[in-house]
């Protein structure tokens, strides 16, 4: 029995649950196991140990096998006292179909050898012929840092083993420790590493299974020599090669994870080719240089399958120096004979980008060869430009839109003429210094603002966090706080930083959420740079428009009136922003209800606009709607349908047709249409536009409520009350949700909603 106390399975048992699931993959390996194992933990962990040598204890790793409940390791059953020329002296190690032992050889010379036998009651004809394969495999390969085939052979019972020269040696990240070797000789035994893969490459062979334990290094005379073991699980590149070593089920779960490539742990990714070794040569690499791995899955507990797959398929690793600040520093540091500052410069810059580009999860952008990945690593340590590089800002940003594409196309949104998403995320904070190019202190903000992109807001996305989905809104409210942190030495960087992602905030529909930074970042500018400097100015607008679409008007106005005057005073009357900032003071008056002023400030800076800025400059277009709105509300509407209908010709002239500018052009228009009675013009257009931010915005953003709503009072008002006022309940629970119950939106959808009830309560009463 176990220690647990349950009855410990013969092997035979074990072999044949192992045969029925080895080809299985995922869902389909799991029912199969439970299927044949039950309630029975110690054969299903016997099985899966056989599976995955990395799974299980090091108790188990310490339990003899059976066969039958007879152990055989060790025992005359499965350790004969010799095997040809070879004498027998001891049993060194075993994997999921073999058993090494230490042999010694006596004629024609004297030498320890290392001879792999298949276990007993695993020597089926698939196994057989997967150990054939892999004896071929090796040897096809002379390499001196390779250990090298000697002899082959059978036992007598006829199970097959092969003998090879023995390795003295440890795990080369081990050595590496023990010695306290360097950065440079840490490399310098990663090139010999490199040397030996290249070698079985050029000889049509895949490792697919290299980690630490299966690169020794032994010191012979003094020098410490690397030498690759078991290609157990390797293949032939070359499809008319050595068609044995091709056995391997593609679905098949093989290898350890840390060191997997994604295209090993997701097969629908493509077949495994040669950089699925340069992938793992990253990771080792990594490893040499920080002492943890890219992603740490080994320290992981209760990962299922599916969430390791998905992390190796999806989750961005640190760069080397960033992933530092994760480990204990201090003893790292020592093993590598430097001091923790020294360490981090040393992985800075060459060895993080040639680390990265190695273990890319797009493998077309992975070093195309051993020999491309070894040549970085020599103009490294000779002090020559590598040809890594670091990745840009937008290279960054677009794997991220492809690994979160869900939640980036939820936050696409429309507020009157801005359309924002992660891209225009990325590229506001990417100019959120103001600086000239050339300057030192330029090129300074520059870095800390991508470096926050890439180490905080990108990073945070992690689709493997705690199980579930990381959406841009998720990264952005995570990477919030450490704004401060970031910046404690540039305010004024780190306000423009909360200024971007406040304004994100108001433009995907979080208007309670944007109100904090926009404040925090207003206040830090003010006092950094001054009330009049652009940067303020720009954040003041912004703060105004959050203000105003959360329906605290007048707190707008003291906003955005002052900073009117000050941006006139500073800038000039025709400078962009300060017909940008006056665009928006208008839209605050007219909603105000203060349309004589309004309709005076936003004649005079569509005037300015149309002399300095182009036709479909989107500040113009809705400044010319704020108009319309003002025009609209004082029963103007014939003066008011030109500009509506220019706007909209303007905007789908200019953009596509989801595009904000668009999408806010049609609502204005429709509603002048309305006004003027022409109610089927005014339908279709509000139909076509519902359509529309429902395909761009996520599910409960305020806005689709409002064009719910408008939809609904259309209909209303040509007699079709039943319709409309269904569409109005819609839009009153999910503006009520996105908004809060004492929104002036909501309060209207709410009065609107109540007549058009009573109204139905008096029709039915008569």
């Amino acid at each position: 029995m176990d220690d647990t106390g349950q009855r410990t399975p013969p092997f035979s048992r074990v072999r044949d649950v192992f045969l029925a699931v080895e080809e299985l993959a995922g869902e389909d390996r799991e029912r199969e196991l439970l299927r044949l194992c039950g309630d029975d933990a110690t054969l299903r962990h016997k099985v899966l140990r056989m599976l995955d040598p990395s799974v299980g204890d090091s108790a188990f790793l310490d339990q003899p096998a059976t066969l039958d409940g007879a152990t055989f390791l060790g025992s005359a059953l499965a350790a004969p006292t010799a095997l040809g020329p070879y004498e027998i002296v001891e049993t060194i190690g075993e994997g999921g179909f073999g058993v090494v032992y230490r042999g010694r050889q006596t004629v024609p010379l004297r030498r320890d050898v290392a001879i792999k036998v298949i276990k007993p009651g695993m020597d089926t004809k698939r196994v057989i012929a997967r150990f054939e394969a892999e004896r071929q495999t090796l040897a096809l390969l002379h390499h001196p840092n390779i250990a090298q085939v000697l002899d082959a052979g059978a036992t007598p019972e006829g199970r097959p083993y092969f003998v090879m020269e023995l390795i003295e040696g440890v795990p080369l990240t081990t050595y590496c420790d023990r010695r306290g070797l360097s950065i440079e000789a840490r490399l310098d035994l990663f090139l010999e590493l490199c040397r030996a893969i290249e070698h079985a490459h050029q000889k049509g062979v895949i490792h697919r299974d290299l980690k630490p334990s299966n690169v020794l290094v032994e010191e012979r005379e003094g020098r410490a020599v690397v030498k690759v073991i078991d290609f157990g699980i390797a293949r032939a590149i070359d499809p008319t090669g050595l068609e044995a070593t091709r056995l391997t089920v593609e679905a098949q779960f093989l290898g350890t994870p840390d060191y997997m490539s994604p295209e090993q742990a997701d097969p629908s990714l493509g077949d495994a080719d040669t950089r699925v070794d340069i992938y793992a040569l990253g990771v080792i690499l990594y490893e040499l240089l920080t002492s943890t791995t890219p992603l740490g899955l080994a320290s992981r507990e209760g990962t299922s399958p599916a969430t390791i797959r998905g992390a190796i398929c999806n989750e961005e690793p640190k760069r080397p120096s960033t992933r530092l600040a994760t480990v204990d520093l201090g003893s790292v540091a020592t093993r590598r004979g430097v001091d923790a500052r020294r360490l981090r410069t040393q992985l800075e810059g060459d060895l993080d980008w040639i680390v990265l580009r190695a273990i890319e999860k797009d493998r077309a952008r992975r070093y195309d060869a051993v020999g491309s990945l070894a040549a970085d690593v020599r103009r490294h340590l000779a002090h020559e430009p590598v040809s890594a590089a670091k990745p840009s800002t937008w290279y960054v940003t677009g794997k991220f839109i492809r690994r979160h594409r869900f939640g980036v196309a939820a936050a696409v949104a429309i507020t009157g003429s801005l359309a924002v998403g992660l891209v225009s995320t990325v590229a506001a904070l990417a100019r959120a210094v103001n600086a000239e190019a050339d300057s030192r202190r330029a090129r300074d903000e520059s870095d800390a603002v991508n470096q926050f992109i890439v180490d905080d807001l990108l990073s945070a996305a992690n689709t493997s966090r705690q199980g579930h989905t990381v959406t841009v809104v998720d990264a952005m409210k995570h990477a919030l706080p450490a704004v401060d942190d970031r910046f404690a030495l540039q305010p004024a960087v780190g306000a423009r930083v909360k200024y971007v992602i406040g304004s994100v905030f108001r433009d995907i529909g979080l208007l309670e959420e944007s109100v904090a930074p926009l404040e925090a970042a207003v206040t830090t500018l003010e006092r950094e740079l001054g009330a009049s400097h652009p940067n303020t100015i720009d954040a003041k607008v912004s703060l105004g428009d959050a203000l105003r679409e959360r329906g605290l008007d007048a707190q707008a106005e003291a906003i955005l009136r002052p900073a009117s005057a000050d941006a006139e005073r500073t800038l000039g009357p025709d400078d962009a922003r300060t017909l940008k900032l006056k665009g928006s003071l208008g839209e605050i008056l007219q909603k105000r209800g203060q349309h004589q002023e309004a309709d005076a400030l936003l004649v005079d800076t569509i005037a300015r606009m149309r002399r300095v800025l182009p036709a479909d400059n989107e500040a113009l277009l809705a400044a010319t709607m704020s108009l319309v709105a003002s025009l609209g509300a004082q029963k103007r509407d014939d003066e008011a349908l030109p500009y509506s209908s220019a706007v909209l010709e303007q905007a789908r002239r200019s953009f596509p047709p989801t595009h904000p500018a668009v999408l806010a052009a049609m609502n204005s228009h429709a509603a002048m249409l309305s006004n003027l009675r022409r109610h089927a013009e005014a339908e279709a257009i509000y139909r076509d536009l519902l359509a529309a931010v429902e395909s761009v915005l996520p599910p409960g953003h305020w806005q689709i409520a409002m064009t719910r709503y408008s939809l609904g009072y259309c209909l209303s008002r040509i007699g079709r009350e039943e319709e409309g006022l269904a569409l109005i309940e819609q839009s009153h629970g999910e503006a009520t949700a996105a908004l809060g119950a004492d929104h002036p939106m909501v309060r209207t959808i709410t009065n609107v909603r109540d007549g058009l009830r009573r109204q139905a309560e008096s029709g039915e009463r008569k």
